[in-house]
């Protein structure tokens, strides 16, 4: 087939690749969401005629079908940490077929001294199965190309591209030896943060074990927080018994920055560990659930999130300090809110308690 011909075909089915692409993307974000992989971003683009005509071009007569161009529609997956690019490989090896003689793993370098940068390139089909479905089966047949590469590896082929370096070829050797110790200097932050997040998931595990065992003595961080908030029975009780008052869902536990947010919050009223907040939460608990109820019924919504159980505790223990100005502080340090909101909320909790006495 000659390149005019393909140039016809490829224009021909232009509007199914464009379908295919969207297709393709969709699903992937499905199955990585079932995977409980969070990726920083995933992209997509279809070859543009221009681009795919400066191909067979260049490629001179290589093609004999359209099917052999195996990157008119290219998706690109960015990851946060290296781990994530082996689970979504072992992902794109279960869900799709492979084109193993045009799939690379540049991760793997031949030469230690290779300029560049390693990513993990996929050409896959849709698989039998999923192409006998109706909304699969117009993209029987058709390639595409899956790159997956950390935020890191990324910033490297984006600087290298823009800088115009992609080989050795032409590069004066003082500027291709800095590139050498930038390519050195950027793998290791890429293994140290995949080293940090399995040193973190370790001791959210100990955590875990620990308070299972109803060990409370641990210092008050996020982590910490999560793991309260996941399974502590007194905390459980309390979110419980203001889901009830207030008809709302508690929303999804252990969301890391609402524990962030939380951690801050108690050790800005002094809490320093999971025993303290403990004992605080079972002796001001019919105080914490009156705020949350009024305070969630007048902003009304479905649901309410872990970090305002603790804000409510917050709230109680900041009080007992008879000082308006601690509110405003509290809030304006926390940047939850408006500060200016502080006397009015310390005031309503004031007068409540007055009310009881």
């Amino acid at each position: 087939m000659t390149d005019a011909t393909l140039l016809i075909e490829f224009d021909t089915q232009a509007p199914n690749l464009g379908r295919f692409e969207t297709c393709l993307r969709d699903l992937l974000a499905r199955l990585l969401e079932s995977a409980e992989i969070c990726p920083h971003s995933v992209t997509s683009r279809v070859k543009g005629r221009e681009s795919f005509a400066e191909k067979l071009n260049r490629k001179g007569g290589k093609y004999e079908k359209l099917g052999d161009v195996t990157d008119l529609v290219g998706i690109r997956i960015i990851t946060y940490l290296t781990g994530d690019v082996d689970r979504i490989a072992d992902l794109i090896e279960a869900e799709f077929v492979v084109d193993r003689a045009n799939s690379v793993d540049k991760r793997l370098y031949e030469d230690p001294d290779r300029f560049g940068y390693k990513s993990l390139h996929y050409v896959v089909e849709l698989p039998p199965p999923r192409t006998t479905l109706a909304e699969y089966r117009p993209f029987e047949g058709i390639k595409a190309e899956i790159q997956v590469r950390t935020i890191i590896q990324h910033a490297w082929a984006e600087i290298e591209h823009d800088l115009g370096y992609k080989s050795t070829i032409g590069v004066p050797t003082e500027i291709r030896r800095r590139f050498f110790r930038l390519s050195a200097l950027l793998e290791t932050a890429d293994d140290e943060f995949a080293a940090i997040s399995s040193e973190i998931a370790n001791y959210r595990m100990k955590v875990r074990a620990e308070m299972a065992a109803g060990e409370r003595s641990q210092e008050i961080d996020a982590t910490t927080v999560q793991e309260f908030v996941r399974a502590d029975p007194q905390f459980l009780e309390v979110s419980g018994e203001i889901a009830r008052r207030t008809e709302m869902q508690h929303g999804r536990f252990g969301l890391s920055g609402h524990c962030e947010h939380a951690a801050e919050y108690l050790r800005w009223c002094g809490l320093q560990t999971l025993n303290e907040v403990d004992t605080e939460l079972r002796s001001r608990r019919a105080e914490i659930v009156e705020i949350a109820t009024k305070r969630l019924n007048d902003h009304g919504g479905d649901s309410f999130s872990c970090d305002l159980v603790l804000l409510y505790l917050a709230y109680s223990i900041l009080v007992d300090r008879q000082d308006p100005d601690v509110f405003v502080r509290f809030l304006a340090d926390n940047h939850y809110g408006d500060p200016d909101t502080g006397g009015e909320i310390y005031e309503q909790i004031n007068e409540s308690r007055e009310n009881k006495a």
